[in-house]
C-alpha cells in the first residue's frame, strides 16, 4: 500500500486537468475522513485505541463495523479467521470498558452494554455487565488481568498484526496493480544482474589466483570532473606490519585514529604534526571492533567487549563493559545538539545501545535465533537524521531495528554480501556489492527497490575489505571553494561500512545546500583511491593520479604513548591522565619504517613502499573535512589533505 499517496496525487492532478473541481472537493473530503487511515495498520490501531480511551463507543462500533464489511471480508473466510476477528472485537470493547472504569465513568459502560443483546452474544458480556458493581475491578478476577500493562501490550500488538494481515489480503484494484508488474520486471532484471555478478566474481577470483595475474589499470577520469586538489600527501609508518582494519578521522580533520586487524590497541595522531609525530595508544583487553568520533576531541573506541571514550588532549577516559561478546561492528549518532549521543554495537549474539555521554548501556536485543553462529556481523548503519532505524548486516542477512529501542522490524535475506553501506534520506540504506552494484533498501517496507539501483563504473575488482568505502557530502558551490580548510563534512565519520553517524545539515558548518525531502543530496563516495558522485554513479577523481599542489612527505612515525584503562569490570569509570599508563613518547621516523620492513624497505615520495618493503593496497578509508586517511595492508596509514577547486 506504499503507492496510495502517490496515486492520490495522480488522481488529483487528473481531476484538475479535466476541470472536475466538484469531484476533487469530494475526494479531498473523503481522504480527510478516511476511516481506514490510508490502510496503515499502525495508524488505524492508534485510531481505534484513541476511540476507546475517549470513551466514544459509537465511533468505535462504527469503525469496526466498517472494517468488518469492507476489510475482514477479504480474509479467507475460514472459521479460524472469523473467530480471530470476533476475538479482536471482544478484546477491543473490553479495553473500552477498562478505560471507562479507570476514568470513573461506569455510566458509559452501562450505555455501551445497552447496545448489545447480552443473551444472544457469544462472548461472556453477561459477566462483564457486573463490573460496574465491583468496587475494585482491577484487583478482582476475572477482570484484573485486563487492567495490566502486559495484557494491553499483547492486545495492541495482536490487533496491529491482525489488521496488517487483513489489509494484505485485500484484492488490489487494477489502478494499484500498475506498479506491481513493473517492480516484478525490475526484480527479475536485478536478479539476472546478481547472477552475472556472481559469474564475473568467480571469473575474477580465478584470474587473481593465476600466478601471472596483473593488477587492473585505474579507470581514466576526465580532468573536468576532478573536484579536489591534493595539497599534501604523506605516509605514517606504524611499529607493526598488521594490515590496518579500522580508521577514523575527526569531523574537523584534526585527528586520525587507526587499529590493525585483531589488534588490542587503537592509536591516534594529530594531523597537524604528520608525518613525523607521536601516537597515543588506547589499550584494551579484546580486539578493536570500531573507531568512532563523538566530536572533534573525543574518540570512541569500541572493543569486542567494551566501549571506551577518550579525550584526545586530556587523555581522560570512560569505559563501559558491553553485554555482548565478540562485537564486530558499531555505529554512532550525534544529535544536532549532542546532549545524548548514542552508539549501536553488534555481534552474532545481538545488538546493544550505549549512551556515549554517560557510558551506560541503555538496552540490548538478540538477533533472530536462526542467524548462523559462524556468520560475523559486517556492518551497522544508522539511517539519516533523525536516525530512526539501525540496520545490521552480515554476508547473507539484514536486520532492521527501530532505534534506539532495538525493536526488530524486518529480518531479510541480503541481495548480495554487502561490501559497503551508507544511510540515505527517507529511512533507506544503500548496499554496495563487490562488483560496484548499488541497491537501495527501504527500512520502512524492508524491500530492495530495483528502480533505485545503479552501478559504479571502474569499481576496484580486487577490493576485498568492507571498510574501504566512505561517504561524504560535498559543500555547495560558492561556500567553500576558496577555502582549503573546509572541503567536505563526512556523512559517516569514517568507514561507511560501519560508521553511519548522522548530522543535520544545519550543524555541519560547511554551507551545504539542503537536499529536497526524500532525495539524496549529491555526495562523494570514496572507494580506496577513487571518488564517485552518488547517486549519479559517476567516477569523478582518482587520488593516485598525481594531481598535487605540493611535494609529498616521507615516512612518518609512531609513538608508544599508551592509554590503558584500569577498569576491568562492568559499569563505567571516569579516568584521567593520572590513571593512564604511558609507555614511551618519542617520535619514530624513517628508522621505524626501515625496521618494520626488515631493514630494507623505505617509503617513497608518493607514499608507497619502495624496495619491495610492503603492501600498498588500501584496506580501510576515512574522510573528515579536508583530510582523507587510508589504512594500508602494509600496516601504514596514508594521509591526503585536499582542497575543493
Amino acid at each position: 500500500m506504499d503507492s496510495l499517496e502517490y496515486l492520490d496525487d495522480l488522481i488529483r492532478e487528473y481531476l484538475l486537468f479535466r476541470g472536475f473541481h466538484g469531484t476533487l472537493k469530494a475526494l479531498e473530503a473523503d481522504i480527510k475522513g478516511d476511516r481506514l487511515a490510508h490502510l496503515d495498520a499502525e495508524r488505524l490501531t492508534q485510531v481505534l485505541l484513541a476511540h476507546a480511551r475517549t470513551l466514544d463507543y459509537v465511533a468505535l462500533q462504527d469503525t469496526w463495523g466498517y472494517l468488518d464489511r469492507h476489510v475482514f471480508a477479504a480474509l479467507s473466510g475460514s472459521a479460524a479467521d472469523t473467530a480471530q476477528a470476533r476475538k479482536m472485537e471482544t478484546a477491543l470493547f473490553r479495553y473500552f470498558i477498562v478505560c471507562a472504569m479507570q476514568q470513573g465513568k461506569p455510566a458509559r459502560v452501562v450505555e455501551f452494554l445497552s447496545t448489545i443483546d447480552l443473551a444472544a452474544s457469544a462472548s461472556d458480556w453477561m459477566t462483564w455487565s457486573a463490573i460496574t458493581y465491583v468496587k475494585k475491578p482491577a484487583a478482582t478476577p476475572p477482570f484484573d488481568v485486563y487492567f495490566t500493562k502486559m495484557w494491553f501490550d499483547l492486545f495492541a500488538t495482536s490487533l496491529r498484526n491482525f489488521l496488517e494481515r487483513a489489509f494484505a489480503a485485500m484484492p488490489l484494484p487494477r489502478l494499484l496493480n500498475f506498479n506491481v508488474e513493473r517492480i516484478q520486471r525490475k526484480s527479475l532484471e536485478l536478479e539476472n544482474s546478481k547472477l552475472r555478478e556472481s559469474v564475473e566474481y568467480w571469473r575474477s577470483q580465478r584470474a587473481v589466483a593465476a600466478p601471472a595475474a596483473a593488477m587492473p589499470a585505474a579507470p581514466a577520469v576526465h580532468p573536468d570532473d576532478e573536484p579536489y586538489l591534493v595539497l599534501e600527501e604523506c605516509t605514517v609508518a606504524v611499529d607493526d606490519d598488521t594490515p590496518r582494519a579500522r580508521i577514523a578521522v575527526s569531523r574537523d580533520g584534526e585527528w586520525i585514529a587507526a587499529a590493525g586487524e585483531g589488534d588490542l590497541v587503537a592509536k591516534f595522531w594529530p594531523t597537524s604534526k604528520l608525518p613525523t609525530t607521536s601516537a597515543v595508544r588506547v589499550v584494551g583487553s579484546a580486539p578493536v571492533a570500531e573507531l568512532l568520533w563523538w566530536d572533534s576531541k573525543k574518540l570512541v573506541v569500541v572493543f569486542a567487549n567494551a566501549l571506551r571514550v577518550v579525550h584526545c588532549e586530556t587523555k581522560a577516559a570512560q569505559e563501559v563493559a558491553l553485554p555482548l561478546n565478540q562485537v564486530a561492528a558499531a555505529a554512532m549518532v550525534v544529535p544536532p545538539l549532542p546532549a545524548h549521543p548514542w552508539a549501536v554495537a553488534a555481534s552474532v549474539q545481538g545488538v546493544c545501545v550505549v549512551n556515549v555521554r554517560t557510558t551506560e548501556v541503555s538496552g540490548h536485543a538478540a538477533l533472530p535465533s536462526d542467524h548462523p553462529a559462524s556468520e560475523r556481523i559486517l556492518h551497522v548503519i544508522l539511517t539519516a537524521a533523525p536516525a530512526r532505524y539501525a540496520v545490521v548486516c552480515s554476508a547473507s542477512r539484514i536486520y532492521v531495528f527501530e532505534a534506539p529501542t532495538l525493536k526488530l522490524i524486518h529480518a531479510l535475506t541480503a541481495p548480495f554480501a554487502p561490501l559497503g553501506c551508507f544511510g540515505l534520506p527517507d529511512h533507506a540504506v544503500a548496499l554496495i556489492s563487490s562488483r560496484g552494484q548499488v541497491a537501495t533498501l527501504s527500512c520502512r517496507s524492508g524491500v530492495v527497490d530495483p528502480l533505485l539501483s545503479y552501478s559504479l563504473p571502474g569499481f576496484p575488482t580486487t577490493l576485498s575489505t568492507p571498510r574501504a568505502c566512505c561517504l561524504v557530502a560535498p559543500p555547495s558551490d560558492g561556500t567553500s571553494s576558496s577555502s582549503s580548510s573546509a572541503v567536505a563534512v563526512p556523512v559517516s565519520s569514517g568507514s561507511v561500512a560501519t560508521l553511519a553517524s548522522t548530522h543535520s545539515s544545519d550543524t555541519t558548518g560547511n554551507g551545504s545546500a539542503a537536499a529536497a525531502p526524500g532525495q539524496l543530496q549529491p555526495s562523494h563516495l570514496l572507494v580506496a583511491d577513487l571518488i564517485y558522485l552518488v547517486p549519479a554513479g559517476r567516477l569523478v577523481q582518482n587520488l593516485r593520479n598525481g594531481h598535487s599542489a605540493a611535494g609529498r612527505g616521507g615516512g612518518g612515525g609512531d609513538s608508544g604513548a599508551s592509554i590503558r584503562s584500569g577498569n576491568t569490570g562492568t559499569g563505567s569509570r571516569t579516568g584521567s591522565a593520572s590513571d593512564l599508563v604511558l609507555i614511551g613518547s618519542e617520535s619514530v621516523g624513517a628508522a621505524a619504517a626501515s625496521s618494520r620492513t626488515g631493514g630494507g624497505g623505505s617509503f617513497s615520495r608518493d607514499g608507497s613502499l619502495a624496495n619491495g618493503g610492503g603492501d600498498d593496497r588500501v584496506t580501510c578509508v576515512a574522510w573528515g573535512r579536508n583530510v582523507v586517511a587510508q589504512g594500508l595492508a602494509s600496516g601504514a596509514v596514508r594521509v591526503f589533505k585536499l582542497m575543493l577547486v
